[in-house]
Order: structure tokens, then sequence, then C-alpha cells
């Protein structure tokens, strides 16, 4: 099976968590052995290191810029548990600052566990040289309005050229990306007629789009366990992530579960319980998450 992953994937996984990252080692396993044959070229493996960087600081930024903020009601101050919530709430700012500097040292090593991941990917399959007649082509293709791609970018279409000419023919193929370059704007969004029908007339077999790689392997490689979007980190969905966090970060889970006894165990705290659970869908409580979904990214 002929598969190519497009470098927006690669770059996707440092939004997974540690679970997911675990089971998409198991992708590099299958690489080069007869169930997988991955095509991965020098251009894709030099678009990734130039946009990783990028990447990795979108989610950091995010992940700093957001603060604790329980702005807890003055009907409940005068209870012991609110001293108990502030000390908590130190607790875990401490444990932020410390994991954020834990993260950075990692990143700066290239070891968070998608790096590792990603490098085990690439290290499973030939890296192929790109070659300046298919570059040539790729800009021509480009420069026709051709897809795939976009005004001003030709990294597709060299992509596509590269394919076309690499690909043995009579043998499918299976493309792994989200770029919206390679997709049908009609439902149900497959490949593109265009690329379907040139792909069909030149190599005389078929190409099939996924937009991500869970879709590709629930559909080929069922026995890989890949959850569904509540896998990815609180970034994009943290409202899906389980509650407590104990498996991901323990020391900030124990706090958070503290809380949340200190608060039950009171029949007074009934405002501040109304308070918490409005802030658990707000940027306080995603802080919580993001936590817990950057150390399960990094390096243990």
């Amino acid at each position: 099976m002929n598969i190519f992953i497009d470098t927006n994937i690669l770059l996707g996984f440092y939004q997974f968590s540690s679970g997911f990252l675990e089971e998409l080692r198991k992708v590099a396993k299958l690489s080069g052995t007869e169930k997988i044959r991955l095509f991965l070229s020098d251009y894709v493996k030099d678009e990734f290191d130039r946009n990783r960087e990028a990447a990795i600081k979108a989610s950091l930024d995010r992940f700093k810029s957001i603060q604790l903020d329980w702005a807890l009601p003055h009907i409940v101050r005068t209870y012991p548990q609110y001293k108990e919530i502030k000390r908590l709430k130190k607790e875990i700012e401490r444990a932020k600052g410390t994991l954020l500097e834990a993260v950075e040292r990692d990143i700066q090593k290239a070891s968070l566990l998608a790096d590792i991941v990603i490098a085990e990917l690439f290290d499973s399959t030939e890296v192929a040289q790109v070659s300046e007649d298919i570059l040539k082509a790729g800009i021509e293709r480009s420069y026709h309005s051709k897809p795939p791609g976009k005004a001003g970018s030709c990294g597709d279409a060299v992509h596509w050229e590269w394919l076309l000419k690499t690909v043995p023919n009579k043998e499918d193929l299976f493309i792994i990306s989200g770029d919206s370059d390679f997709v049908s704007p009609l439902p149900p969004h497959p490949l593109s007629r265009y690329l379907s029908d040139e792909w069909k007339r030149k190599k005389a077999s078929k190409c099939v789009l996924y937009p991500t790689l869970a879709d590709f392997l629930k559909k080929h490689f069922p026995e890989i366990k890949i959850a569904d979007e509540a896998e990815k980190e609180a970034f994009t969905k943290p409202s899906e992530l389980p509650w407590p966090f104990a498996d991901r970060t323990t020391d900030i889970a124990n706090a958070i579960r503290r809380l949340d006894e200190a608060m039950r165990n009171s029949p007074a705290m009934a405002d501040t319980m109304r308070v918490l659970e409005q802030a658990q869908k707000s940027a306080a409580m995603q802080t919580v998450l993001q936590i817990a979904a950057l150390k399960g990214t990094s390096k243990k």
C-alpha cells in the first residue's frame, strides 16, 4: 500500500496527546513492510523543518497567554475552603511554570514525544530527492493554476508532480492531507476530480484522499487504536478531554482533585461550585487542560 503523508499532517503531530502519538509509532513500524510503503521526499522533510518551530510556537503562545482567573464571589471568602482554593491555585501556577520550562527545554533539544515519533517515521523509509525537473514542473503547474495549489505557492504542485514521477504505474496511492488544495469542493469532498482523472490517465490506477491520518488508519488498519478528535490536545477541543487527568499530569491532577473535593464537601459552597463549573468551560479551565496536553507531548 502506497501512502503519502503531507507536511500539514506531520506538523499536526504537535497537537496530539501522548496516547495518540504512541499509537502513531506503530505506523513507523509498518513503513517499509509489505503493508505500507511511505513515499517521503526531501522536499517534504525540508518543508517540515522550516515550519516546525512556527507550529510549536503557535500552540505554546496560546498556552502562555492564558492565565488562571477564578473570580470567586465575596460570599464564599469567609469559609476555610476559600483559603484552600487560593493555595491550590498557586500550586497550579507553580506547576505550570515548571512544566513550561521543561517543555521549552525539550523543544530546543527536539525531544518532544512528537519529535521522536516523527524522527522514527522519517528513519523508517528512504528520503527521496526531488529533482530540478520536478521542481520546474511543479512551478509551471502552479503558474497555470492547475491543482493542487494556491496562488503564490507551488509546494503541493511539486508534491503531486513528484508522486506522478515516483509511484509505480498501476499501483494505487493514498494521500493523507488536510490541505484543501487536494479536495473537491463538492460533497463528500473527495480528491479533486481533476487530480483523480489525471492520476487514472497517467498511472492506470486510482488515487484516494484522506483528510486525517486517523481516518486512513480506521479504514485500513483498525487494529491501530486511534481515538477520535478527543485525543487532540486541549488547544483544539478542551471540553472533550477526560476528567480527571491523573494519567497525563499527576501533580496538577491531584491539585484539581483536592480542589474539587474541598468544594463538593461543603453545601455552603454551592454558589462557588456554580462559578467554577462555568469556569470549567472558560479560558481558566482551558489552561489546566492545556497544561495536561502539553505535558503529554513532552518527553518524560
